[in-house]
């Protein structure tokens, strides 16, 4: 997949990207969400739990939870938010290490430019895939995934 940039203007077209692109969001990946806050990360989420046969309604976000675990159609989906982590023993006592080495779900880690890239590509997952969000206006983002 070539790093594309995509325009999203509404969530249809969210809706949209996601359908087209189905084949990230595949048990065994591993998909690092970067962005500003209000960027639209737990959204992509919540998109890709409806588009996987999941409840939408159920996607929060794990900031002050900092795990949350969706069943959809065949697997579960780790969602994980290291926005108040700080160090390796928060990392360790979250559960993080054990989220990203499992390879029996999908697993979204927000704020994953919080570790450096290299820990990532070292992961023995079927595929990482890092999207980016960017925010133009409040109704306005860009959208650019690519494997790592």
């Amino acid at each position: 997949m070539s790093p594309e940039i995509f325009e999203i203007t509404d969530l249809g077209q969210l809706t949209q990207w996601v359908q087209a692109h189905l084949e990230v969001f595949s048990k065994g990946h591993l998909i690092l969400l970067q962005g500003p806050m209000g960027a639209g990360k737990t959204t992509l989420v919540g998109e890709v739990i409806k588009a996987l046969g999941g409840s939408e309604g159920q996607v929060s976000s794990p900031t002050f939870a900092l795990h949350h675990l969706y069943p959809v159609a065949g697997f579960q989906v780790d969602h994980m938010d290291l926005y108040r982590l700080s160090s390796e023993e928060d990392l360790a006592s979250s559960g993080f290490f054990e989220v990203v080495e499992d390879q029996e779900h999908l697993s979204f880690i927000e704020w994953a430019e919080r570790i450096d890239e290299e820990f990532f590509k070292g992961l023995q997952r079927a595929r990482v895939f890092k999207i980016t969000l960017s925010l133009d206006t409040a109704s306005r983002r860009f959208l650019q995934c690519a494997r790592l």
